[in-house]
C-alpha cells in the first residue's frame, strides 16, 4: 500500500523528485565541470548537475543591493537539461553589477527552495579588486 502511494506521488510530480541538484556560476572561459562556484565574473553562465533527467528549467537574473533595486530583471531564459539532469545556458553578458539569479523548474510551483546565486559581474576594469564575497543565498 506504502508503494502505491509513493507511485501516485511520483506520477503527481511528472516522475521528477524536484531541485535535488546543484547550480554553479562559472565565467564564460571555465570548463562546465568545475565543482565550485565563481561569484565574480565578466561574461559567465550557469551550468546545473545532478537534477533529475529531462527536467525544464527557468532562470533569471535580477539587479540586487547594493547596485540594484532587487526587482529588475536583467536576463532571464529557459533549458532542458539532458538524461544525466545536466545542463548549461548560453554565455551571459551583463552590466557590471550585483546580481542574484534564480534557478526554478517550469510547472512544479510545489518545490520548495528554488536554487540561487548571488555573483559579482565586473568588466570594466579587470585588474580592480572586486568587492568582497557576500557569499550565496
Amino acid at each position: 500500500m506504502g508503494g502505491t502511494a509513493t507511485a501516485d506521488v511520483s506520477a503527481l510530480n511528472g516522475g521528477h523528485k524536484g531541485n535535488n541538484g546543484s547550480i554553479k556560476v562559472h565565467e564564460s572561459t571555465t570548463d562546465e565541470w568545475l565543482k565550485k562556484n565563481e561569484p565574480h565574473v565578466c561574461e559567465f553562465y550557469l551550468v546545473g548537475n545532478g537534477f533529475d533527467s529531462a527536467q525544464e528549467v527557468s532562470w533569471k537574473a535580477v539587479e540586487w543591493k547594493p547596485t540594484g533595486d532587487n526587482t529588475t530583471v536583467a536576463e532571464e531564459g529557459t533549458l532542458v537539461l539532458d538524461e544525466n539532469g545536466h545542463g548549461r545556458t548560453d554565455d551571459i553578458g551583463l552590466t557590471d553589477g550585483h546580481y542574484k539569479v534564480t534557478w526554478e523548474f517550469e510547472g512544479k510551483p510545489q518545490l520548495k527552495g528554488k536554487k540561487h546565486k548571488v555573483l559579482w559581474v565586473g568588466c570594466e576594469d579587470d585588474d580592480a579588486t572586486p568587492p568582497p564575497d557576500d557569499g550565496e543565498s
